[in-house]
């Protein structure tokens, strides 16, 4: 059979893609230990399946099949779902021309329920996951199937799965919808009795639900206390928040969870440079052989969202951007050079994110991994107090509260790296790719948390937000002196907000005056002062740390002065609010900057800004400055 050049371009892609294919448990061939919760599978063989474009054998010689990641504990799901993930796989082997594999599972009401259904003769059939790195034209027949056999291909996980999907299909990941047509279909009745059961059960799980929220929120701040409670009264996670808040914690957040189960191992193998790569080369199949973990780890985070749309064409899982990767990806040594600080070593992209951003140093509050829109309850009063007469009683009264919210907006900000660099795959180039991907975003979350606009889609930074302290200087601004900078610590002062993590804020012009501006005449100190610690220099005004951004503006107009004018930002940080939404959304593209052989990456981050209380800062926003 002749495939046209339309097949031809579609063969390419199907290579490219992960692949799945069903074997029936032979009762023969199944070995269980119920006391160890084991059982031995046979998941592979040289059977000839049918495809679309002829005949698949998988090889199984010696050189023709990869358990690199079988061996590494890969998982063991239910029908091919991420979030029923029961076991793992404890060995694997080649017996002959067959995959065997002992899989383990897990003491779970789930797992446990599956392995009871294998017991049974429920769950008959095992699916395995695999990737197709080779495959060769063995027989060509004219009037008939052509022979493809496999002679490189990886497995990459193993189903249950009570209905195996049509083998003659092969959809992977990146098409997860196709592979479940089949199964939804023939299990429409099941599907439908259950739907029904959970109607007549619907009170039964909405306090499940409300009961395992709570306990789950008290044990992730320390409030397992507050949780027992209100698991008692029928109170809500809302209440809980509240409560942690007047506690002096921060509240959880129901997160929508993007993440994909890779083991320690995986994240450790993953190469944000092999996926920023493929990414933009997808046409080269080499380079997608590659990064085949890295592309399948994408299109699966992908698939994993329900409330983000995605952007870009490479999605990085939340378990790469929160987990520490050891110190294998951010060393510096013989090949690094002085490419990664040393103060990065083993950090995750959200460390580099945090000592990137100006505001985070200065102690601003970072949700991370939230979910649609997020409302953080804020209490606005106290309850009354009473001196009573005799016999004389109380009015009632209560706290009152309002929420301050939390709406994702799209930020967008690039970077360009060469296409060379991104090939050398050392440790250090890792590193540098990915700080340089961090410092692009924190730049601009630190320019909108100070001075963001609050116009269409940016959020409203801290010099915008109404409430906030002003200290006002002269119709045509301010030489900042010593009572200026105490009165915006009066300013916070004033409505008992002078408590938390306090630092001053400002941009380099306004630093070199206030190095040089003295706080009196005799005694020999300036309003701002450097403290040597160590190799490190940091800055202190009248005792609080003061940190400097050039994203602090330096063109602010007051009366006749021109754009010439600077701020300064002072109050307690940890009432400033950072909410990003889960992953991190990469738009890689290889031709704007193609004759430079530069590859500009665009990312795209969900976050928004708030003020827990917005009288917890103040502002000068009319300094005149010399330099």
């Amino acid at each position: 059979m002749r495939l046209s050049e339309q097949d031809k371009r579609k063969f390419d892609d199907f290579i490219s893609s992960p692949q799945r294919r069903s074997v029936s448990l032979d009762s023969r061939e199944v070995h269980l230990d119920e006391d160890k919760r084991t059982i031995q599978v046979a998941f592979s063989s040289e059977a000839s399946i049918r495809r679309w474009f002829g005949i698949e054998v998988l090889g199984h010689g010696a050189d023709e099949v990869s358990l690199d990641r079988f061996h590494d504990g890969a998982a063991v799901l239910v029908n091919h779902e991420l979030n029923e993930h029961i076991g793992v796989i404890e060995r694997a082997w080649i017996e002959g021309s067959t995959g065997r594999a002992i899989l383990r599972f897990g003491k779970g009401d789930r797992a446990a329920e599956v392995f009871e259904n294998i017991l049974d003769g429920i769950f008959r059939h095992i699916s395995v996951g695999y990737i197709i790195h080779e495959m060769i034209l063995e027989t060509q027949v004219d009037d008939g199937p052509d022979v493809y056999r496999v002679t490189d291909w990886e497995p990459f996980e193993i189903s249950l799965v009570a209905v195996p999907a049509d083998t003659s299909v092969g959809v992977g990941r990146s098409n997860f919808e196709s592979i479940h047509e089949d199964i939804t279909m023939k299990t429409e009745t099941t599907s439908s009795s259950r739907s029904q059961r959970r109607t007549d059960n619907q009170v039964t799980e909405a306090e499940r639900e409300r009961v395992t929220e709570l306990l789950a929120t008290g044990e992730a701040h320390e409030a397992q206390d507050l949780a027992r409670q209100l698991v008692k009264s029928g109170g809500s996670v809302a209440d809980l928040n509240a409560m942690i808040l007047d506690r002096g914690g921060f509240p959880a957040t129901k997160a929508e969870d993007p993440s994909i189960g890779l083991s320690q191992n995986e994240i450790q193998k993953y190469s944000l440079c092999k996926a920023i790569v493929a990414a933009a080369y997808p046409a080269d199949r080499k380079l997608q052989a590659a990064a085949a973990l890295e592309m399948e780890c994408s299109e699966t985070a992908r698939g994993q969202l329900t409330t983000r749309t995605v952007r870009g064409n490479l999605f990085i899982p939340p378990e790469i951007l929160s987990q520490p990767r050891g110190q294998r990806n951010l060393t510096v040594g013989a090949d690094g050079g002085d490419l990664v600080a040393t103060n990065l070593l083993s950090g995750s992209f959200i460390d580099l994110l945090r000592n990137a951003s100006v505001v985070q140093a200065a102690g601003a509050l970072v949700l991370h991994g939230l979910v649609g829109n997020v409302s953080i309850p804020r209490q606005t009063g106290d309850e009354n107090v009473f001196w009573l007469a005799e016999n004389a009683a109380p009015t009632e009264s209560s706290a009152t509260f309002d929420q301050v919210p939390l709406t994702p907006k799209t930020l967008a900000a690039y970077s360009e790296i060469s296409r060379k660099l991104l090939l050398q795959g050392t440790p250090a180039i890792e590193g540098l790719v990915m700080k340089s991907l961090a410092d692009t975003i924190a730049i601009e979350v630190d320019r909108v948390a100070i001075d963001g606009s609050g116009a269409g889609e940016e959020p409203t930074g801290i010099l915008n937000q109404a409430g906030v302290g002003v200290v006002a200087g002269d119709v045509n601004g301010l030489a900042p002196t010593f009572a200026n900078i105490v009165a915006l610590e009066s300013s916070v002062s004033v409505p008992n907000a002078l408590i938390g993590r306090l630092a001053y804020v400002t941009n380099s012009k306004a630093v070199g005056d206030l190095k040089q501006i003295s706080v009196d005449a005799g005694s020999g100190r300036f309003l701002l002062e450097g403290r040597t610690d160590g190799d490190r220099q940091t800055l202190s005004m009248n005792g609080y740390k003061t940190i400097m951004s050039n994203n602090v503006p330096s063109d602010l107009v007051k009366g006749t002065s021109g754009a010439t004018l600077s701020a300064i930002i002072f109050g307690n940080f940890a009432d400033l609010i950072i909410g990003m939404w889960s992953g991190l959304d990469l738009q890689v593209n290889p031709y704007s900057l193609d004759t430079s052989g530069q590859i500009r990456i665009t990312a795209f981050q969900d976050l928004d800004i708030a003020l827990r209380h917005p009288q917890s800062f103040s502002a000068i926003v009319d300094v005149i400055t010399t330099t």
